[in-house]
């Protein structure tokens, strides 16, 4: 056992070491395959001192991270490393975005541009591109896993990988130099920069034939010799990316990479940038176009050359952009080109939804000082030019029907049906399948709306209409409803409530029993008597003084007796038994011997008798700070309380209307007033009282005079915390500082506001109170003019409350006050005169 255990903490030192000399060299490619998460904060601390060293900042470190492919997982997890481990090493926290200008320019940063936190979700951006440059779940680094494209140049910082094999083998690893040559042992220096892939494979060849004449051998011959050129490391490119895009500057990239690639290691066009026009520029001159559009929208890799060493890609400012409102698929900010149509940009947004009005589109342009409505036919969308700051409006399809009718009701197939000429109630009627058995038919009623504003409503028997005493044409748009007997009259229900699974409403049937009603709501539940039911039955007293009578029913175990036949809106009440009353658990935590879960042995059952049965105290117990969390309402039934909050719920979004209607200062008090008359109207209370709440206790009395009225009766949720010694206080509110302090025996309240920056501006300070750790609130004493904060103990929380707005009077207020005394002056002047 010992020699298990000596040898897996051998292979974890050993694991320990080797992952602490990766990280002393550890470049961006080591990312991809070491966790993060495995790494400790020396080890983050020695890689950020590394790259420091270099000259890079910690922008410099995302971007080449991200062009080498790194995971953007393991990128936000070194970028929240680094800086916790740098702000746990003293140093300032702005000390990872200053400049840190690079000895060499090779990612273009400065350390001056606005850092992005890739944790905070981006908001989606109405200009379309934009966002696919900034989605971090995608990457665009090529990939070298792939065969070498045949028109891929080699150059200088290229390693060729010539392999021979058969009646003869080698392989070797060169690199091109400075002077575009490779040198292979025997055949000598090759000349193969500037060359493509396939020009270079053949003068390879060419030159080992000279030494290989098996080469050329024929196939089968045991002396041919086989070749391989392929090439094992890209080179890096540097490329220069300006204008507007994200972050303009020099990138190192792989020789692989191409337009998109490099736009995407940049962060892509800004919204100013432009999307349609992006050029590459090689030796002075405009070599390639990029349109993002055709890349986005059709694949098209038309300008997404790849790029040489020194290129430079420019991303120049938009020319025209129109924007696209309504009932489109894609909403948004387009940039249009000179001349594009609008068939064109309906292209773009991807084309109408289903409930577009396409017919007639609006356009809104801009013409000199001023704007005008134009509407485009969509026959004409191929001829219409675009121009920039237009606004492309496309409405939706009305909801009228021309031909509609529609029929509700008691009819076997409600629903909407096609008007035709000449039409009568009953052949819709016929359409429908007919009515039903408990159509009533005495009555039916047709509404008709006239001159598209007015809605009038038709009223006729029913039995007249189907024996054809009574014709009724029909309008387009007319709606007929068909009443059933059961809508016209009230349904009788019965209810069952008490110890049962599903107290609830029943519909009443003829020959129904108690019995029968328990058994829908689920059987009884523990703790019920099921032996003994109650029913109420509602009487019509005429003396206006009796309500119900009360029947007694007893269920026989054997069930052979009937019990009472129930009526119409009778209450069945299934009681509990007689003293029954479900376990009750409470919850002691914290420096206690056996803290954990405990059942009230009797109703009065106190705290003290909680604490012996726990153990006792532990020795780290800090008694004074002892406190009681109990749940308010629990005393009411559970049931009760849920209905409340679901009503409460539903109240609180009705005042939000309420709320948002008027936001000025005259109105808070009145929607105030109007959120509390509405609660107490329907007997909710909030959402406040119905959560838990801490009892202050002083457990050290209560320990030592048990059964006193400190010690309290415990309840069903009780839960009694004993921390341990705490060593901080808690200032909070309106301090310039809030924060953390510690605690000094006899350091005086305002001391500690003093050690949280002192009072601000707003600060009440003649109502700071603090909140012990037991749950006890003690506030400023006031005597005469001096002030006695209250003391402080550890644990305690300093709170210093805001100064209430002193609200001024209104113009109305004001206008009423110098009148009434205006008035009150006169009266006076009067009366002495």
């Amino acid at each position: 056992m010992i020699r298990r255990i000596l040898f897996f903490l051998f292979l974890s030192i050993s694991f320990t070491a080797q992952l602490s000399a990766q990280i002393q060299n550890l470049n961006l490619e080591q990312l991809t395959y070491i966790n993060v998460d495995q790494l400790s904060d020396e080890q983050i601390r020695a890689f950020w001192d590394k790259v420091q060293a270099q000259g890079y900042s910690l922008t410099d470190l995302e971007t080449a991270a991200r062009v080498k492919g790194v995971p953007v997982s393991q990128i936000n997890k070194l970028r929240q490393r680094i800086m916790l481990a740098s702000s746990q090493k003293g140093k300032k926290a702005t000390s990872l975005d200053k400049a840190n200008v690079p000895k060499q320019e090779i990612f273009g940063r400065t350390g001056r541009e606005r850092l992005k936190d890739t944790l905070t979700p981006v908001k989606k951006s109405r200009v379309f591109g934009y966002d696919f440059f900034q989605n971090p779940k995608i990457s665009f680094t090529p990939s070298i896993n792939v065969p070498t494209p045949e028109n891929y140049i080699i150059n200088t910082g290229d390693e060729l990988l010539v392999e021979v094999w058969g009646a003869a083998e080698s392989s070797s690893t060169q690199k091109v130099d400075n002077q575009g040559n490779i040198i292979l042992p025997m055949a000598g220096k090759i000349h193969v920069g500037g060359l493509n892939f396939v020009e270079a494979k053949a003068k390879i060849n060419t030159a080992l034939r000279k030494i290989y004449a098996g080469i050329s051998a024929p196939e089968g011959s045991y002396s041919k010799v086989y070749t391989g050129v392929s090439i094992a490391n890209i080179r890096t490119v540097k490329v220069n990316i300006i204008g507007e895009v994200e972050t303009p500057g020099t990138y190192s990239l792989s020789a692989l990479s191409t337009v998109i690639n490099a736009l995407y290691a940049s962060g892509g066009p800004t919204k100013n940038g432009s999307f349609r026009n992006i050029q590459v520029v090689r030796g002075g001159k405009t070599i390639a176009h990029l349109d993002i559009y055709n890349f986005l929208l059709k694949g098209s890799q038309e300008g997404n050359i790849n790029l040489n060493d020194q290129d430079v890609i420019i991303v120049p400012p938009y020319k025209n952009q129109v924007e696209v409102i309504g009932f489109v698929k894609r909403e948004g900010i387009y940039e249009v080109k000179e001349g594009e149509k609008l068939s064109d940009l309906i292209d773009y947004f991807g084309g109408f939804k289903s409930n577009a009005y396409k017919d007639n589109l609006v356009v809104e342009r801009i013409i000199g000082a001023k704007r005008e409505v134009k509407e485009v036919p969509y026959t004409e969308a191929g001829e219409f030019a675009m121009q920039g700051g237009d606004k492309l409006l496309v409405h939706r399809l009305s909801d009228i029907f021309h031909n509609r009718l529609s029929i509700t009701g008691a009819v076997y197939q409600p629903g909407n049906y096609a008007y035709s000429e000449g039409m009568t109630v009953l052949d819709l009627i016929n359409r429908a399948a007919g009515i039903r058995d408990e159509a009533y038919l005495n009555r039916a009623i047709l509404f008709r709306t006239v001159d598209r504003v007015d809605r009038q409503s038709i009223h006729f028997s029913l039995r007249d209409i189907l024996s054809k005493k009574q014709i009724v044409a029909l309008q387009p748009n007319d709606s007929l409803h068909v009443y059933g007997k059961d809508s016209l009259s009230i349904k009788p229900m019965v209810r069952i409530e008490g110890a049962v699974r599903k107290p609830q409403k029943i519909p009443f049937a003829k020959g129904m029993h108690p019995e029968d009603l328990v058994i829908m709501a689920g059987g009884f539940i523990e703790g019920a008597d099921n032996i003994h039911l109650q029913v109420a039955r509602q009487l019509n007293d005429t003396n206006f003084k009796t309500i119900s009578k009360v029947y007694d029913v007893i269920l026989s175990q054997d069930k052979t007796t009937e019990t009472i036949e129930l009526e119409p809106n009778d209450i069945v009440t299934v009681h509990y038994q007689k003293g029954y009353v479900p376990q009750q658990i409470v919850k002691i935590e914290g420096e206690v011997t056996y803290p954990g879960f405990y059942a009230i042995l009797s109703k009065e059952e106190r705290i003290s008798s909680l604490i012996e049965r726990s153990g006792g105290f532990a020795p780290y117990a800090y008694i004074e700070g002892a406190t009681l969390v109990r749940k308010k309402g629990k005393e009411k039934d559970e049931k009760t309380q849920e209905k409340q909050l679901n009503e409460l719920k539903k109240i609180d979004k009705e005042l939000s209307v309420i709320k948002t209607k008027d936001t000025s200062e005259n109105s808070k008090n009145e929607n105030n007033e109007d959120v509390k008359s509405i609660k107490k109207e329907n007997n909710v209370e909030s959402e406040d009282e119905l959560s838990e709440y801490r009892v202050g206790i002083n457990l050290r009395e209560i320990m030592e005079n048990k059964d006193s009225y400190q010690d309290l009766i415990l309840k069903e949720g009780d839960v009694l915390i004993v921390p341990s010694e705490k060593q901080t206080v808690e200032v909070k509110g309106l301090v310039l500082a809030p924060s953390l302090v510690r605690y000094e025996r006899g350091k005086s309240t305002r001391s500690y506001i003093n050690s949280a920056g002192g009072f601000s501006d707003k600060a009440q300070k003649k109502s700071v109170y603090v909140m012990y750790t037991n749950g006890d609130v003690k506030g400023t004493k006031h005597f005469l003019f001096f002030r006695s904060y209250p003391k402080i103990a550890p644990g305690a929380i300093v709170i210093v409350p805001e100064k209430p707005e002193k609200k001024g009077l209104s113009t109305t207020e004001t206008v009423s006050i110098t009148t009434a005394l205006a008035t009150l002056a006169v009266l006076i002047y009067n009366t002495f005169k």
